[in-house]
């Protein structure tokens, strides 16, 4: 069984919370219904966070990594190119606007000298 890449939690504050950083787990449980957010804190890693149940969120999971669920594979593979371009493009458009500001700090400095 493949090796859940789950990010730890505080139990208490987030009963009804999972937090994985899986881009499969996450298209899976974003088609099975399960609302989600993303957490952009680390600007390495981006974090989604379901809100549900987290039993019932980790036996489903469970049945995915088993083999064991009948989901529409056109259905994760939408999910999954659609939370792929939501993280990666707003990555890339926080770049671009850091480069930007970087540019114009050293043409201020340049022209100050």
């Amino acid at each position: 069984m493949q090796e859940l890449k789950t990010l730890a939690l505080d139990e208490d504050s987030l009963t009804n919370e999972y937090a994985t950083s899986d881009l499969k787990e996450a298209a899976f449980l974003a088609v099975l219904g399960f609302s989600y957010e993303f957490d952009r804190r680390n600007p390495r890693q981006v974090v989604i966070i379901f809100h549900g149940d987290r039993d019932l969120i980790k036996l489903k999971l469970r049945d995915f990594w088993n083999n064991s669920t009948k989901v529409d594979a056109r259905s994760i593979l939408i999910c999954f190119t659609e939370m792929k371009k939501a993280i990666i493009g707003e990555n890339y458009r926080q770049r671009f606007v850091d480069s930007i500001y970087k540019d114009e700090g050293e043409r201020n400095t340049e022209n100050n000298s």
